[in-house]
């Protein structure tokens, strides 16, 4: 039994660090515990018949079955997947005659973590750091909101013995509490200071009740709250601001609508949480179902979702609950806490109350103070800061990475994790609203680029999980979409003009630097062992991850009927004609001619209609012009809403076979549920071996087949959810979370 304690105060003690440790303190604990199964087995019963196991036996199922009517079905896998901490209970029931002795150890863990945020307040900022987290967030390896809950549950663990215990246990209490409060206060999150208040006002109100000795219960209390006045000065400056920030995110929330803040998001999504139990009162919108909820809210307000920040739980418990479990939900856990606080102080008398045995019970209620401001239930873990490193953003969608950089922090923010983009230029900075963003030469234009100087300004502001998209610049994850040198260098080759000639090689003059600079980061990415990445693929191989496919159309909010209508009255096109559409970003390249011929032998049949999306509109014209297509063909030019073509289209065609293309013309049209006919070497090809509704053409198949072939076809069955951006942020937090660049 002994060895049973050992194991189990392991596994308490790395409880509370972070969640890798944590899970296999637990993983250990739960092996030794089948491994003396025939000593145990006899206890099983009376574990599982509790009250509390049955509770929480029966929250799984009903959040299992909330799974039917979800609109999300993975997050809520991930929310029930929460519960498994609950098997703790069951593994250390064998081991509960030595409560005490696992209560001292989870003390000694909180004071664990409370070393690493003192370390962390004295190195703020160094670079052998390994947390990157906000200068007034001292938070060590948690996350600020994550370490605010666990630190209010810390302090209800010390003050029933500084407020009523005795003689030395009293003295212990007493400094553990400062010390929490000290932590709670430089961790910076300000529901866990209204939560540790009210734990304080608590535990004092039962101390004068039943102490006997109220005087010295308040002096100590103002020896107490001169050393936190102390404290708070000492610690101003992080304070302040956080005081400041709160009282102008409440102000601009309130009088100015604006939710897109810290604050604000918080009211608005206690206000969709609100609305989506009056509307779902029963069964709630179903575990993992919240964000779902309020896109297709928002979509019907007309707002579209990715404007603003939604994150995947509404900020507080009972409201998530509410709103995602419904009034079934909300008995089951108001019977859970109703029972686990019976058990907390069942056995713990009035001459009891002074000692660490009340712990756990006022720990619970300084976690149910908590989850007014946190949904504790589903706090997964800490939300990452993230670097997103991108040379150039312009304003149009064909400059990459311009439009891939504004996908991945839009996605990464409406996941709840804080952005801080790093850039040579953002021409507009609008794109990335809700992310710090941070320029090193804003006034810069395209092809003004310096490729070295670039480099070693990034460098020194990239650190922790990053991921770049620059070509120059390694991050945690390294996922280049710019072009390198020997491309550059290509394309100024191919260039037969030699006035156009000059002037292009004028304007690349940063070409040597370019290629120095990427041999650079190449070795420094092998130094750092990051993470190279590739979109536009779903295999991985060759020390490369695939993190598939993306597209930022989101079909619900769009009409599509009547974007359809619209777009062919604008162009001319009658409702009835068959009309295709096709990308032609890369319109130098020799299979655009051959998918053009083989259009005009399909379409001179029945006058149907190719609309072609492509910057070099001149260049596309003279092609058009020279195959004798133009009553055949619309050229479009650039466009910043390819959905609006593609809703008038009743097919799409993806010809393009470009090694550096990322497949987002052919998961636009999937996403908007048009039939694809691409090459087989086409970016995207995969994904039309995996879903019906596509067509690959074949070796030696003409072009004017194979349309005839699609005008055949149906729409896709693809999911849109797979292609969007959440999934994408999804892909990329494992990456981002590994402990190499935590």
């Amino acid at each position: 039994m002994k060895r049973h304690a050992y194991v189990a105060a392991l596994a308490v003690l790395l409880l509370t660090t972070f969640i890798s440790a944590a899970e296999v303190g637990a993983v250990i604990l739960g092996g030794f515990f089948l491994l003396r199964t025939r000593r145990t087995i006899r206890l099983w019963a009376s574990s599982l018949l509790q009250p509390v196991p049955l509770l929480i036996f029966a929250w799984t199922v009903w959040q299992f079955t909330t799974l039917l009517w979800t609109g999300d079905v993975r997050l809520g896998l991930d929310e029930i997947s929460e519960v498994r901490w609950g098997v703790l209970i069951i593994l250390l029931w064998p081991v509960i005659r030595f409560r005490r002795t696992l209560i001292m150890v989870l003390a000694c863990s909180f004071l664990i973590t409370n070393a690493a945020q003192w370390v962390h307040w004295l190195f703020n900022g160094a670079d052998w750091l390994p947390w990157d987290h906000p200068p007034d967030r001292i938070s060590a390896w948690w996350g600020p909101a994550v370490g605010g809950t666990m630190l209010t549950g810390a302090l209800g663990l010390h003050l029933p013995a500084a407020m009523m215990g005795r003689g030395c246990m009293r003295l212990v209490g007493i400094v553990l509490s400062i010390v929490t409060l000290v932590a709670i206060l430089m961790i910076g999150t300000r529901g866990a200071w209204i939560a540790a208040a009210g734990l304080i006002v608590i535990v004092a109100g039962i101390a004068m009740w039943t102490s006997r000795q109220r005087g010295r219960l308040l002096a100590g209390l103002g020896v107490a709250a001169l050393i936190l006045l102390a404290a708070g000065i000492y610690l101003r400056e992080p304070i302040m601001s956080r005081v400041h920030n709160a009282h102008d995110e409440i102000t601009r929330a309130f009088e100015e609508k604006e939710y897109t803040t810290s604050t604000g998001t918080r009211i608005i999504m206690y206000w969709w949480a609100i609305e989506a139990f009056v509307e779902h009162p029963i069964a709630g919108v179903g575990a993992g179902g919240y964000h779902a909820w309020i896109d297709r809210h928002l979509i019907e307000q007309g707002i579209d979702p990715a404007d603003r920040r939604v994150l995947d739980h509404a900020h507080c418990a009972v409201l998530h609950v509410a709103a995602t479990s419904g009034t079934v939900g909300l008995v089951i856990a108001g019977a859970f806490i109703v029972c686990a606080l019976r058990g907390a102080f069942a056995y713990v008398g009035r001459e009891q109350l002074g000692t660490y045995l009340a712990g756990p019970g006022f720990a619970l209620v300084g976690l149910l103070l908590i989850s007014v401001f946190d949904s504790v239930h589903v706090n997964r873990g800490q939300a990452l800061k993230v670097t997103l490193v991108v040379e150039y953003a312009g304003r149009v969608r064909w400059q990459q990475p311009g439009p891939w950089a504004r996908v991945i922090c839009r996605a990464l923010l409406a996941r709840g994790h804080e952005v801080r983009v790093v850039a040579d230029c953002i021409a507009d900075a609008g794109h990335f609203d809700g992310a710090e963003v941070t320029q090193f030469r804003p006034a810069r234009k395209r092809l003004q680029r310096a490729p070295a100087r670039f480099q070693r300004w990034a460098m020194e502001r990239t650190g922790g999980p990053s991921i770049s998209l620059s070509s120059t610049v390694p991050g945690s994850i390294w996922c280049p979409l710019d072009a390198d040198w020997k491309r550059e260098t290509r394309e100024l080759a191919s260039i037969r003009n030699p006035a156009t000639l000059a002037m292009e090689t004028a304007h690349h003059v940063w070409l040597p630097s370019l290629a120095m600079a990427q041999r650079r980061a190449a070795g420094m990415a092998r130094e750092m062992g990051s993470v190279r990445a590739r979109l536009g693929t779903l295999e991985s191989g060759s020390g490369v991850v695939a993190l598939g496919y993306c597209s930022a159309i989101n079909p619900a909010s769009i009409d599509a009927a009547q974007l359809r209508h619209d777009v062919r009255r604008v162009l001319g096109i009658d409702e009835d004609a068959y009309v295709a559409c096709a990308s032609a970003a890369h319109a130098g390249h020799a299979g655009l001619r051959d998918m053009l011929r083989g259009w005009r032998d399909f379409a001179c049949r029945d006058g149907s209609i190719l609309l072609l999306m492509g910057r070099k509109s001149a260049l596309l014209d003279r092609i058009v012009g020279s195959l004798d297509m133009r009553t055949c063909v619309r050229i479009l030019g650039q466009t910043e809403t390819p959905e609006a073509p593609l809703a008038a289209a009743d097919a799409a065609i993806a010809w393009d076979t470009s090694p550096w293309s990322t497949g987002r013309f052919l998961a636009d049209a999937l996403v908007m549920r048009r039939p694809v006919l691409a090459r087989r070497r086409c970016a995207g090809a995969e994904l039309l071996a995996k879903n019906a509704g596509g067509l690959l053409l074949d070796h030696a198949e003409p072009w004017s087949r194979a349309l005839a072939r699609l005008r055949k076809h149906s729409a896709p069955t693809v999911q849109a959810d797979p292609l969007s951006p959440g999934a994408l942020a999804v892909r990329l937090e494992p990456l981002l979370e590994s402990p190499a660049f935590a």
